[in-house]
């Protein structure tokens, strides 16, 4: 979340290889899904997909359900970078029937509503999208959860945009970037300061909006920088809102 991509392979890699050796399938599941969202965000989605599948083909070696149905999260949220709704939707319908509602652990009471949520978007289902978030940010206030605050705010916007509020929208936006650096989120936080630098430029703000794009630019070379393999900076660099950040004008 940081940004600082390197490390976080180095170590989710190590993970891997450490649960490999000892046999231990928690130490294997875990983060190889999590490395397979980490390309998904770097736009490198084939290669996520095999970490995914991976992660997914010792799913029935183990009994918690949380670790069942983890590796179908990172696959619901490949499917929809890759396009693939009807897979992103089984994905999903995946991970609800493997997880009790009870047994709502780990990272999946995030992850499932957003990928619920992007589902939704691309199905032009926005007040559904929009449900799901003000669900989801009532859920995050209510457990004192920063985790992922950003990105449900972010989504919310990106549904009042879709319904034409975009003032409510603008509210949304600056709270996802209060929360993205009240945690340190790079990763979050680039693609609100897009948003924000879009929602000022409507507004007739260019001084703004060409200050809240150099700052988003600052993130991107950042993190840019500190991803490890050239093919995946390749990947990174031609996803269309990185593109936007370092073409447009500012």
């Amino acid at each position: 979340d940081r940004g600082e991509m390197d490390q976080a392979m180095q170590i989710m890699q190590e993970a891997m290889r450490l649960g490999e050796q000892t046999g231990l399938l928690f130490a294997s599941i875990i983060p190889a899904t999590d490395l397979a969202w980490v390309h998904a965000s770097l736009g490198a989605v084939e290669q996520g997909l095999v970490l995914a599948r991976q992660a997914q083909a010792l799913e029935s070696k183990v009994q918690l359900p949380f670790l069942r149905a983890y590796p179908f999260m990172a696959l619901a949220h490949l499917h929809l970078a890759q396009g693939d709704l009807a897979a992103a939707e089984a994905a999903i319908h995946n991970l609800k029937g493997k997880l009790p509602k009870e047994g709502m652990l780990w990272f999946i009471p995030n992850f499932m509503p957003l990928a619920e949520g992007e589902l939704a978007l691309a199905h032009h289902d926005d007040e559904r999208a929009l449900t799901l978030m003000n669900e989801q940010i009532d859920y995050l206030r209510r457990t004192e959860t920063r985790f992922f605050a950003s990105d449900a705010l972010h989504l919310k916007a990106r549904a009042l945009l879709a319904l034409g509020r975009a003032d409510e929208a603008g509210e949304a936006l600056a709270q996802a970037r209060t929360e993205a650096e009240r945690v340190g989120s790079r990763r979050s936080l680039w693609p609100v300061l897009l948003a924000l630098s879009h929602l000022e430029a409507g507004r007739g703000n260019q001084a703004e909006a060409q200050t809240l794009l150099g700052q988003a630019r600052e993130l991107v070379e950042f993190i840019s920088a500190r991803i490890p393999a050239s093919d995946l900076r390749a990947s990174f660099l031609n996803l269309a809102d990185v593109r936007a950040v370092l073409e447009e004008k500012a």
